[in-house]
């Protein structure tokens, strides 16, 4: 539950530039330091070979991956969805 974390996976997930995003936000933070954050979350991501929710979501969108071959498909709380997770969504419909 950290608020910049949480600002930067929005971005991420509304599909928005970080700093735009930050423009919008109503954090009492300065920029410097919200991008310092964010660097930082990535290189600790990848010197560890971790991956967060939002970062499976994008590499299924941006790189083609085997995806299963479904019948049928039913999305629940689609008013919900995040605009990465509607392109899943098309990916799987296809």
């Amino acid at each position: 539950d950290n608020a910049i974390l949480n600002e930067i996976n929005l971005a991420r997930i509304k599909g928005l530039d970080l700093k735009a995003h930050y423009n919008q936000s109503s954090l009492d933070i300065e920029w410097f330091h919200f991008e310092y954050v964010e660097r930082a979350y990535r290189q600790y991501k990848g010197e560890n070979g971790l991956l967060d929710f939002t970062d499976l979501l994008e590499m299924i969108v941006q790189e083609p991956h085997p995806l299963p071959r479904l019948d049928a498909l039913i999305v629940d709380e689609s008013q919900d969805l995040s605009r990465l997770q509607w392109q899943l969504v098309k990916e799987l419909a296809k």
